[in-house]
């Protein structure tokens, strides 16, 4: 028997991007936190995202939304020493 989850669907109920994130300095080992604007985004949906311009040692870890179209977008950085990310489109699909 298949397993029916909430919010999936044959067709993405959100296609965003590209949105422009502007990261916070983010220190070495940790997560950084990122809240982007993306109309349409609501809790108990699931994400996709993409940033293909993000810079190396950084990770997208996680997205989620806990308040109505604000996606909270976390970021690792896998590197020694604290960093700032540049600037970085990001695409988002939400199911």
């Amino acid at each position: 028997m298949a397993t029916v989850y909430q919010g999936f669907g044959s067709v993405p109920q959100l296609v965003a991007g590209p949105i422009t994130a502007t990261f916070t300095e983010v220190v070495a080992g940790s997560l950084g936190t990122l809240a982007l604007a993306v109309p349409g985004a609501r809790p108990g949906m699931f994400f996709i995202v993409a940033c293909p311009t993000l810079d190396a040692d950084f990770a997208i870890v996680s997205a989620e939304c806990d308040t109505v179209d604000v996606v909270d977008l976390r970021i690792m950085h896998a590197a020694v020493g604290n960093a700032t990310p540049t600037a970085a489109s990001v695409y988002i699909i939400g199911l």
